[in-house]
């Protein structure tokens, strides 16, 4: 057992001494900060942009916004876009190209959301916003996930024509920032 600590501690100095590796402090600061990209600051920019399109083509007047509804007692769901009266609902999801399966389940709770939020006031509308067809494929094909879209009275609006180019670009190149750095993440956590 001691021979393995000291063996692990023997690679720690090896990879604190390797400049291709980061230290340790470099490996902890990186794990500490939630957003290391600036991805966080791109799907507001598209959540932004895609809030005001929906916004448009419904053809509000008051503005959608994001908001808390309390739904029963304290309970309460954080919805990205509503109108003061709720009477339109939605969640806005700005990924671009195939669905890894954490976006999988991330659209799963989206959705479970809206229809709650359906079941407690069932004469709004509530909409699932996205720009991305391979969202429209998954959410209209033979999962359950299709199924509850349907059964729940969920409206699907896929402003997929209507993103601008720049921010389409933007929202890729965060994806892509975000992928190299899901890639780094196992070798920091093994290090600390």
């Amino acid at each position: 057992m001691k021979l393995q600590n000291e063996n692990a501690e023997m690679s720690i100095k090896h990879l604190n001494m390797d400049d291709k590796h980061p230290n340790m402090d470099d490996a902890k600061k990186m794990k500490k900060q939630k957003d290391i990209t600036g991805s966080s600051h791109v799907q507001m920019e598209a959540e932004n942009e895609l809030r005001e399109i929906l916004q448009n083509q419904l053809e509000i007047n008051e503005g959608l916004q994001p908001r808390t509804i309390i739904i029963e007692g304290k309970v309460h769901i954080r919805v990205d876009a509503a109108t003061l009266d709720n009477s339109v609902v939605a969640e806005i999801f700005a990924r671009q190209g195939k669905l890894l399966d954490g976006q999988q389940k991330k659209l799963a709770r989206d959705i479970l959301k809206l229809a709650v939020l359906k079941q407690k006031m069932p004469s709004s509308r509530v909409i699932l916003a996205f720009a991305n067809i391979d969202i429209e494929n998954h959410l209209t094909g033979a999962s359950w996930v299709a199924f509850a879209v349907e059964k729940f009275g969920i409206e699907l609006k896929n402003l997929d024509k209507s993103i601008s180019p720049e921010l389409r670009m933007k929202i890729i190149l965060a994806q892509n920032e975000q992928a190299k750095n899901r890639q780094k993440l196992p070798y920091l956590v093994a290090m600390l």
